[in-house]
């Protein structure tokens, strides 16, 4: 009996032990199962997916600092030198330089184009004019004109520069004719003259075209 009462008990111990072990698997949730063991994932675009690339930038234009040469100095290059002295101007005189006379061209045709480069060791007046004007200027000193606060001469000329050291100038010849370089020491204030003493003046002519 004894021996029976004891299968009896290990069975019932057997039943009762499956029956727990079953319980406990069924009351696992297979959703946290499934996320604590979900190892992560890499998403890869897909195929309608617009993959964003880097856009390469242009390079910024790197402007040049150095000056674009004038057109005074590129045709003093390329034109050629016709003139190129230095003289001496008593003050109280002039110091006319003829075209026709002392360069050796009788007529200046319009459109052609000269430089002028003047340099003195006193201010003087450098005008540019046509024969016409020479007789009535040469002989006769300008007058200082207080209220425009320049030097009045008789007619017209082409070009004209008050009291000034030095100067540089380009001119396009505006008719045919004959024309001088003007350099007056006249440009003394209540006509006052300074005897032995003159001015040194570097001249220089060149023909652009």
């Amino acid at each position: 009996m004894k021996s029976v009462s004891l299968i009896t008990a290990l069975a019932i111990l057997v039943i009762l032990a499956a029956a727990i072990s079953a319980g406990c698997t069924q009351n696992t949730p297979a959703s946290q199962v499934t996320a604590d063991t979900q190892a992560p994932s890499i998403v890869q675009p897909t195929a309608t997916e617009a993959i964003s690339t880097p856009t390469p930038t242009t390079a910024p234009t790197v402007q040049s600092t150095t000056p674009a040469p004038s057109a005074t100095s590129t045709g003093a290059a390329a034109g050629k030198v016709i003139y190129d002295e230095r003289k001496g101007v008593p003050i109280g005189n002039v110091l006319v330089i003829k075209f026709d006379e002392n360069l050796d061209i009788p007529f200046l045709q319009k459109g052609e184009k000269y430089l002028f480069e003047v340099q003195c060791t006193k201010p003087v007046n450098i005008l540019f004019m046509q024969m016409t004007e020479y007789d009535a200027n040469v002989y006769t000193p300008p007058k200082w004109d207080s209220l425009k606060g320049e030097w009045k001469y008789n007619g017209k000329m082409t070009k004209q520069f008050d009291n000034t050291l030095q100067k540089t100038f380009e001119v396009t010849i505006p008719r045919i004719g004959k024309y001088c370089l003007f350099i007056d020491a006249r440009n003394t204030d209540n006509d006052v003259l300074i005897e032995r003493e003159s001015v040194a003046a570097d001249i220089r002519i060149t023909r652009l075209n």
